[in-house]
């Protein structure tokens, strides 16, 4: 496969690790790397995932700060509730002294 041939010819000029991964149309893997595709596909996997728990921290703390948000709105409104409460208890004394 002259695809191959390039992606060998490649790394030796650049002196540099890479792998190739090509599926048949039947789904099939075929690889090619200087170094395993393993240890190539690892990399990857490593760098991938280290920059989605950069960006999952960013989410994380959005989402814990909406949902605080989200937690408060309820809570002003029980303490309202308990204000109208207390009002109303307040005036019924103050009624019954009448």
């Amino acid at each position: 496969m002259g695809f191959y041939k390039k992606a060998s010819e490649l790394a030796t000029v650049t002196n540099d690790e890479d792998g190739v991964i090509v599926f048949s149309p039947l789904r099939k893997p075929y690889s090619f790397g200087r170094l395993s595709i393993e240890v190539v596909s690892n990399y990857l996997i490593r760098v991938s995932l280290s920059s989605y728990d950069s960006k999952l921290s960013i989410v994380e703390v959005q989402r814990q700060m909406r949902i605080a948000g989200l937690n408060q709105d309820p809570n002003n409104l029980l303490c309202q509730i308990d204000a109208k409460n207390d009002l109303e208890n307040i005036l019924k004394e103050f009624c019954h002294l009448f």
